[in-house]
């Protein structure tokens, strides 16, 4: 019965649910690495800077396949500068990596099965992953040729 369902819980508006996948999809250039930051750091501050909701305060991590940890922290620094926040207030609570200098392991195998590799994501409450669409897709072939099972696709 209706009554019976548990509610939804949001972490951020009605954009991101614990336990769910989220996408942003737009044209390339248009802002959404910034959006995505900007969103990852009203969530661990648990303050409202978009005017959207924060349900839930909790540690955040931006994986971004795209752009190195140096342009991903120039852009930290723009929106707390723009938003009035001391950045050391996301100490522990905001966390950044690059495609280019870390592998974005989504499952591993042990035992001849496909398992999902939790990796740092433990200590977050919303991972963000910039551009994995493509990345996915290579997991999945990848995760194919070995035999592993199903591979994230909900998320591509």
């Amino acid at each position: 019965l209706l009554k019976d369902l548990p509610r939804r819980r949001w972490i951020y508006g009605t954009h991101y649910s614990r336990g769910y996948v989220s996408a942003l999809v737009a044209s390339g250039g248009v802002g959404k690495t910034t959006l995505g930051l900007i969103e990852l750091i009203s969530i661990a501050l648990g303050r409202d800077l978009l005017g959207v909701r924060v349900w839930e305060r909790c540690n955040c991590w931006h994986f971004n396949l795209e752009d190195s940890v140096e342009e991903l922290h120039r852009r930290v620094w723009a929106i707390c500068d723009t938003f009035e926040i001391d950045p050391a207030e996301l100490a522990g609570k905001l966390f950044l990596s690059s495609g280019r200098d870390n592998r974005l392991i989504v499952a591993r195998e042990q035992g001849g099965v496909g398992v999902p590799h939790r990796g740092g994501t433990q200590q977050a409450g919303v991972l963000l992953c910039r551009s994995i669409g493509g990345s996915l897709r290579r997991v999945q072939k990848q995760a194919h040729r070995r035999q592993v099972g199903p591979v994230a696709r909900a998320a591509v």
